[in-house]
C-alpha cells in the first residue's frame, strides 16, 4: 500500500504514545523509498502538549516544519 503513497515526512516526539507507530511507518517508508525525512523531537510529548509556545522544543519543531516545507513543497535548498 505504501508504494501508491506520495513521499512523506514523519514527526515524532520522545514521549509521544504514538512514537513507536511513527517510527514503524518511517521504517516502512524508508524501505520503499517514500520517506523524505524524520524529525524526532527530544523531551516532548504527543502534540507537544504542555510545551511553551516560545520554548526551545517549539522553536525546533517550527524550524523543522519550515525546512520541510521549503525543501519538499517549494523545492528550495
Amino acid at each position: 500500500m505504501l508504494m501508491k503513497m506520495p513521499p512523506f515526512a514523519i514527526f515524532v516526539s520522545e514521549f509521544d504514545f504514538l512514537r513507536k507507530d511513527g517510527l514503524a511507518l518511517a521504517e516502512r517508508g524508508k524501505k520503499c523509498g517514500k520517506l523524505l525525512d524524520i524529525s524526532d523531537l527530544p523531551a516532548s510529548g504527543h502534540a507537544l502538549a504542555g510545551e511553551e509556545n516560545e520554548g526551545e522544543t517549539m522553536k525546533r519543531f517550527w524550524a523543522d516544519q519550515c525546512l520541510g516545507f521549503d525543501l519538499w513543497v517549494r523545492g528550495k535548498k
